[in-house]
């Protein structure tokens, strides 16, 4: 387990902005946070040495390309050997429309998040997600209807 890192307030305001605005500058950074260009620079770098920045990525309208469903389904398993977490996941790896994945505590094993071009599509996922492999016990998928926040 990594030990945790000293941030201060430079740090807070500059991963903040990167969270907002993955592509922003160095020059916008620096003067939005406060900082000269060079201070800026080495903290961002010191940060994803740290690994306090794991990546940037860009902020996908799945809507804009057809898939305009989307879904968390739980899923709950029998059992989860070594043998078959190691399937699942190379499973859920595989799908397309599978945009996180993550093993969890309470009811589920785990909850994926799902974005699919309609119902009929998303009902072949869950189908296929519990015929795939021998241990999977039940689902239960939620559909969203609005997004109010998404911090993704």
């Amino acid at each position: 387990m990594k030990d945790s890192m000293h941030i201060d307030e430079f740090d807070r305001k500059l991963l903040a902005a990167l969270a907002a605005k993955g592509d922003i500058t160095n020059q916008q950074l620096a003067t939005r946070v406060g900082l000269s260009e060079s201070q800026c620079y080495r903290r961002r770098q010191r940060l994803e040495e740290q690994g306090a920045i794991r990546g940037y990525r860009a902020v996908i309208d799945y809507s804009a390309f057809g898939m305009v469903i989307g879904a968390y389904v739980h899923l709950s398993m029998v059992s989860q050997s070594t043998h078959q977490r190691k399937e699942f996941a190379a499973f859920v790896k595989g799908q397309p429309g599978v945009l996180s994945c993550h093993a969890v505590t309470g009811d589920a094993d785990y909850i994926l998040h799902v974005r699919t071009k309609d119902l009929s599509e998303l009902n072949k996922f869950v189908n296929a997600l519990l015929a795939h492999g021998k241990d999977r016990l039940h689902t239960r998928s939620l559909v969203i209807l609005e997004t109010i926040i998404d911090g993704a």
